[in-house]
């Protein structure tokens, strides 16, 4: 979707805001390394599950393709290990390497095509060894992760139905090189 229907979102409180962590954060949070591991929140929209670790001592970035979303996440969060920027997950922003990779939302919305650029950019910023926290509302299997995903070693794994539009959650590491 282009930025400004992401953007055109916001405009009211969109059905995926929320004012707390995810619930699917919450659910893997014992996976995580401890704080201040460095924190990638992915198309992280007004900021709730970024707070909730920066306020828990991890260092966290959130981008999102929203303005408006970037705008409410930055008003409400003024911690020093805490930064939001306006970007793109298909070329995101150079920077240190990260240990773990949020994703509550963004990786279903895209097409193979998009999901092959996704992947290369979570690949220059995840570290080796780094924890991919996935989680989709649109059924899909393993087969349909991009196939440098489809490597990466499931170390959490949740699809409890089987129909179209149920959530799923994954927690995937990157292989060490």
């Amino acid at each position: 979707m282009r930025s400004w229907l992401w953007n055109l979102a916001y405009l009211g409180r969109p059905p995926w805001d929320r004012e707390g962590p995810h619930p699917a954060l919450l659910q893997v949070e014992h996976l995580l390394p401890p704080p201040p591991a460095k924190v990638l929140d992915l198309g992280c929209g007004t900021g709730s599950s970024a707070l909730y670790l920066a306020q828990k001592g991890y260092q966290v970035e959130g981008i999102d393709l929203a303005p408006r979303a970037i705008t409410r996440a930055r008003a409400r969060a003024h911690l020093p290990n805490l930064t939001f920027q306006i970007a793109d997950v298909l070329a995101l922003p150079s920077g240190p390497p990260i240990d773990i990779a949020l994703d509550l939302g963004c990786y279903h919305t895209f097409g193979p095509n998009d999901r092959e650029r996704y992947t290369q950019a979570l690949s220059r910023r995840l570290r080796p060894g780094g924890l991919f926290i996935l989680f989709g509302f649109r059924r899909m299997n393993l087969q349909e992760l991009d196939p440098e995903l489809q490597s990466w070693p499931v170390k959490f794994l949740e699809h409890p139905h089987q129909r179209p539009f149920a959530p799923w959650l994954r927690v995937l590491q990157r292989p060490l090189d």
